[in-house]
């Protein structure tokens, strides 16, 4: 019997979360910056999916054999985008649950 594809996907993004949690414990006060390191994940999966798909015929150079290259660099996005899942948990999680006007601050 073969795992249920949506529970494989949610284990892999619960697993990197505990270990980003781990390695980095703290998460940014501001949005900007929370979503930005949802951003930077984003990039970097969409790098291997680019790599995937312009590196079909051939490897770049010194990368190996083209199989192993592209096995590589599927396992890296499928890494890059439970990071990104995991991210965005963190970024709900810490999300303030209500937004003080500018005036309620200024009193």
């Amino acid at each position: 019997m073969h795992e249920d594809p949506v529970m494989a996907a949610i284990s892999l993004i619960i697993k990197e979360l505990y270990a980003a949690e781990a390695k980095y414990p703290g998460w940014p006060d501001d949005l900007i910056h929370a979503v930005g390191i949802i951003t930077e994940e984003v990039g970097e999966a969409m790098q291997d999916a680019i790599d995937l798909t312009f590196w079909k015929h051939s490897s770049p150079p010194g990368a190996g054999s083209n199989a192993e290259y592209r096995t590589s660099r599927l396992n890296d996005l499928r890494c890059e985008l439970a990071q990104v899942g995991a991210m965005a948990v963190r970024a709900l999680m810490n999300l303030p649950s209500s937004i003080v006007s500018p005036e309620t601050e200024r009193q």
